[in-house]
């Protein structure tokens, strides 16, 4: 099943796993908690849509993940905002097991765009796809292969 991640629901999964104080101190100038989970979210989804468009399976509606790749999003999320911390906070917040996470969540995405991994279809395909460029179907007689014959 394909589903929309929700931003409150990564931020309070986010604030539940981390120490407060390092992340809001760390944020950078101008930038609230609520910016990098948006941008967090919005690069982990990007990773993961890829990842299946380039396993050359149809995506689901826009900003749609599939259940298989619930467990990758957390890691991508935290990998993208804990980069943009200032002040040495990420270094305080990636910790050897989220480091571990994030390297196992690129591994399951490599995976999934090699067809290593199953992706259940979405219900409801995008209309718009990643693909490359149309292919025009013709007979055998037209292309011109003859050992078929």
């Amino acid at each position: 099943m394909w589903y929309q991640p929700n931003a409150a629901n990564v931020k309070s999964l986010l604030v539940s796993d981390v120490e407060w104080s390092v992340l809001t101190d760390g944020l950078p100038e101008g930038t609230t908690i609520d910016d990098l989970v948006a941008e967090g979210l919005s690069a982990a989804v990007g990773d993961i849509r890829f990842a299946v468009a380039s396993g050359g399976r149809n995506k689901g509606q826009a900003g749609e993940i599939p259940d298989e790749c619930n467990s990758c999003l957390m890691p991508l999320v935290r990998r993208c905002i804990f980069g943009r911390l200032t002040g040495g906070a990420a270094d305080k917040l990636f910790t050897k097991t989220r480091t571990q996470d994030a390297l196992r969540a690129d591994k399951k995405l490599d995976d999934i765009s090699h067809h290593d991994r199953g992706i259940d279809p979405p219900a409801d395909v995008a209309a718009v796809q990643s693909a490359g460029p149309p292919v025009d179907l013709v007979s055998l007689e037209e292309s011109g292969w003859s050992h078929f014959r």
